[in-house]
């Protein structure tokens, strides 16, 4: 596999100590219900609680609903 500037991709130099991205994919597991998926990754990227994500997502969703009406 070659990237777009004609390059070789880096090499894995060995075991990835840093768990972060599987704590993410893992966040992010269909088997999750959606709201969940969002807090746990809110949680695990930004350190927010879980009131911190709810308020986020009240204030997201007022945001869109006042949105589409405007639109509609």
């Amino acid at each position: 596999m070659r990237l777009l500037g004609g390059h070789d991709p880096p090499q894995p130099s060995g075991m990835v100590i840093d768990d972060r991205l599987r704590l993410i994919f893992t966040c992010c597991h269909p088997a999750l219900d959606p709201a969940a998926r969002v807090a746990l990754t809110l949680r695990a990227l930004c350190g927010l609680t879980t009131g911190s994500a709810d308020d986020i997502d009240a204030a997201l969703t007022e945001w869109l609903h006042a949105a589409y009406t405007s639109a509609g």
